[in-house]
């Protein structure tokens, strides 16, 4: 088997050219990373044929979280011990003044997604967004998006990773920005998440 090893911002990925779509990727994916007796990656890219350029690549994220413990977020249960799951996706919180409707997402690694009305390259990421991830809600620090719906096929956005900053582009954090729209309404299963450092194509078929 030929294939690639390669990485990026550290995360390191194996690239394997083929055009059979019908194998058990996903099996083939857990040996070939396994670090101990396969190859040893973070993930299993496969380079299939395109009509329109010279390959195309797919990425499975996994499902999305919504549970206090996947993202995690630490919200009071109610009088009976309960914790409504509706506030995830309309949660209120004021920074500097500004009240912020926060989604909250799980990717594997937590997500806020703010909905803002305006571009979001107006928005004060620098300000808010470390104010944001070291908030008391997110014991872990959470990364923060800003996004604003300009389509039913396109958003723009902005992110804030923990511990880094603001960043160019971020796949998780693309992927939590359509989860959420979609949830509200918003869009419906593909939309380009357009960043600033490219466009990022998300589906999500709300299976599973």
């Amino acid at each position: 088997m030929n294939f690639t090893k390669m990485h990026g911002a550290g995360n390191d990925f194996i690239l394997l050219e083929t055009s059979d779509v019908n194998r058990n990727w996903s099996q083939m994916a857990l040996a070939m990373c396994n670090r101990h007796f396969g190859i040893g990656a973070d993930g299993l890219l496969l380079l299939l044929p395109s009509d329109v350029a010279d390959f195309r690549i797919q990425v499975g994220m996994g499902k999305p979280g919504f549970g206090v413990k996947d993202i995690p977020v630490v919200i009071e249960p109610d009088d009976r011990g309960l914790v409504d799951i509706k506030p995830m996706l309309t949660y209120s919180i004021t920074i500097q003044g500004r009240k912020l409707l926060l989604n909250f997402v799980s990717m594997g690694n937590p997500h806020a997604v703010y909905f803002g009305q305006h571009p979001v390259s107006e928005f004060p990421l620098s300000q808010l967004g470390p104010q944001i991830e070291l908030h008391k809600l997110f014991p872990d620090r959470v990364n923060f998006e800003v996004a604003r719906v300009i389509s039913r096929r396109q958003i723009e956005a902005r992110v804030w990773e923990r511990g880094v900053g603001e960043t160019l582009a971020c796949g998780s954090g693309a992927c939590a920005v359509a989860v959420a729209a979609r949830l509200h309404g918003y869009i419906d299963s593909k939309v380009d998440i357009k960043l600033p450092g490219g466009i990022l194509g998300v589906e999500w078929d709300r299976v599973g």
